[in-house]
Parts: C-alpha cells; sequence; structure tokens
C-alpha cells in the first residue's frame, strides 16, 4: 500500500523531510508552508525529486492555526476521494491533530496517524475489514488517486506542479471483457486459491446480467463459499464499476439511436469551437462523460476542472461547460 503524507512544515521545519529514504513513485507528499515558514533546503528537494514520489508544495494564509485548519480540511478531502487506498501520515510535532486522527480512523476504518517526521518504515499496512455485510453504507473507498488541487498560492520546487496524480477516466474505465479477467486476479492477488477464484468469477459472470446484478452476485456467493461477506466487498467495487460502464454505453446507444448528440459530442464540439488545446479537449470531455449523471455532477465538474487546471482557467471551462450538464 502507497502512503500519502501531510506536512505541517511550519511545525516540523525541515526536520519533518530528513529520511526520505523507502519513498517510492506512488507515494503523495502535501507540504503545507506559511510566508513564515523557513525555505526547504536544497538537499530535500533534491532527495524527493531521486525518490520519483509525487509532491506539491501548498502555501496558505498565516495565521494562528490557519495551516492547522488548511491541513487537515485537505485531509479529508483526500480522504473522501481516495478511502482506504493510501497509509495516511500526518507530520508534525503537534499532538492537537490527534483527536481529528482518531474520528477519521475510527469513521472510515483507514490506516491514518501523525508522526514527527517521514519514516515511510514506520508506516505499516492495515489488515483491511472487511465483514461487512452487503447492506452495509459505509464511506466506500474510492479508487481514485487524490486530485492535486491547485489554489492561488500553490508553489513547487521546480517551476511546474508535479504530474498530476490524478488517473483519468480511460484508465480508470473497466472494458466488459475484461470483468472476468479482473475478478480472478483480484481473488488471487489477495490470497485466496484458484478453485475460488474459479467460483467467484462463475458467480460474477452469471450475476452480472441480472436486473439486480449485485444482490443475485451476493446472494449466490452466499451458497458458493463460507467467506462470501469478505469476497463481496472485495469484488464490488470491480462489479459497480463494470455495471457504470455498461449503462453509460447504453445510454450513449439511445442518444446516437435518436439522432441527438451525446453529451461527450457536445462537449467535444463545443472545446473546438473554443479553440481549445488537444490535452484540455481529451481531459475536459472525460471529466464531463464520468461526472455528468450524478447528482451533483455541476459540482463535481467544477471541482474537478478547478483541481486540474486552477482557479481562473478551471472556472472559465466550467462557464462554458456548465450549459450541458
Amino acid at each position: 500500500m502507497s502512503n500519502c503524507f501531510f506536512i505541517d512544515f511550519e511545525n516540523v521545519h525541515n526536520s519533518g523531510l530528513s529520511n526520505l529514504k523507502g519513498l517510492c513513485k506512488d507515494d503523495l507528499i502535501f507540504i503545507f508552508y506559511t510566508a513564515n515558514t523557513e525555505t526547504i533546503t536544497l538537499d530535500n528537494i533534491s532527495q524527493l525529486n531521486k525518490s520519483g514520489c509525487k509532491y506539491e508544495l501548498i502555501k496558505v494564509p498565516a495565521g494562528s492555526q490557519s495551516l492547522d485548519m488548511h491541513l487537515i480540511s485537505f485531509v479529508g478531502y483526500v480522504i473522501g476521494l481516495s478511502g482506504k487506498k493510501y497509509n495516511y501520515v500526518v507530520i508534525s510535532k503537534d499532538k492537537d491533530y490527534d483527536n481529528i486522527i482518531g474520528f477519521w480512523k475510527g469513521k472510515c476504518e483507514i490506516s491514518i496517524k501523525r508522526q514527527a517526521a517521514i519514516n515511510v518504515s514506520s508506516v505499516k499496512t492495515p489488515v483491511p475489514n472487511i465483514t461487512a455485510s452487503a447492506d452495509n453504507q459505509s464511506i466506500p473507498a474510492k479508487e481514485n488517486l487524490p486530485v492535486s488541487v491547485k489554489i492561488d498560492n500553490v508553489k513547487t520546487v521546480n517551476g511546474a506542479l508535479p504530474e498530476n496524480v490524478n488517473k483519468s477516466a480511460e484508465q480508470n474505465e473497466l472494458s466488459p471483457s475484461d470483468i472476468e479477467k479482473s475478478i480472478e486476479k483480484l481473488i488471487l492477488d489477495s490470497g485466496y486459491p484458484q478453485n475460488l477464484a474459479e467460483k467467484v468469477k462463475k458467480v460474477v459472470s452469471d450475476g452480472i446480467k441480472e436486473e439486480m446484478a449485485l444482490s443475485s452476485i451476493y446472494l449466490n456467493l452466499k451458497n458458493a463459499t463460507e467467506d462470501f461477506r469478505a469476497i463481496y466487498e472485495l469484488i464490488k467495487p470491480l462489479v459497480k464499476k463494470h455495471l457504470k460502464t455498461i449503462a453509460q454505453k447504453k445510454d450513449e446507444a439511445v442518444q446516437n439511436s435518436s439522432g441527438e448528440p451525446s453529451i461527450k459530442e457536445q462537449v467535444q464540439k463545443l472545446l473546438c469551437e473554443k479553440n481549445y488545446s488537444e490535452d484540455i479537449f481529451t481531459s475536459v470531455t472525460s471529466i464531463v462523460c464520468k461526472n455528468h449523471k450524478e447528482k451533483n455532477a455541476k459540482m463535481l465538474v467544477y471541482r474537478a476542472l478547478v483541481s486540474k487546471y486552477g482557479q481562473a482557467s478551471g472556472l472559465e471551462l466550467y462557464h462554458h461547460i456548465k450549459p450541458l450538464l
């Protein structure tokens, strides 16, 4: 499991970055600082670059507890996006963080702690709690990496933001032809035997065709293995993603048959008329297609655009797209 560090640089200064060994390209580091904070050393910058991890410097207004509030609100935002995907670590000597850390740990059953400096070897991967029933409505684990949030004062060490840590919608979509293979790999990677993987794969293959697919899969798993609750919680995100992909394709087919342009076509047409670059054309189209059917589509699209392109450019794009949502 990868690590996500939130550094209170005003509290720990460069000592919080004194042990960067063990970092890898999948680790994330967000360094919060103010105008009153001393400069990060070139040695620490060099070590961060060598590690290959994704990091970002986020400047927030100076003031009593200002950095603390900005940091902990951002922690909640990232947890909401990524769920149990990371080991979360707040780097600070300030024990005032401990209450909210305890809250997140109990509420979301995630791995989160506070320590005085980055030390990858001290961040342990927890055993996942997957005993919840099918009806359990606990906070779901998001599979997306957290979107790097830009604010007016965000700066980076090399004059540009690090590579965006959010995977594109195309990368995250699960092709219908991949569902059985993905289920089998997930079961085997989780330590279960091949014969159980075959049973689960068949249950999913049969149940996915039913009108109440998730319920059908849950009930059939109950007949296939005593460990059905754990298996169901393990495969549910993949099944839901597959069902969502199928539903989107059906909707697009209906739109195309009616002669009306799909949301994808509408967005592409609009961006072409505005002469946006190919990168923006592709990315914005993916963001809108991914979110436009959600209940809070406008808010999700707005946040994603501002997160990716900054307040000014993101807002401009949103104003163009908003009438289509």
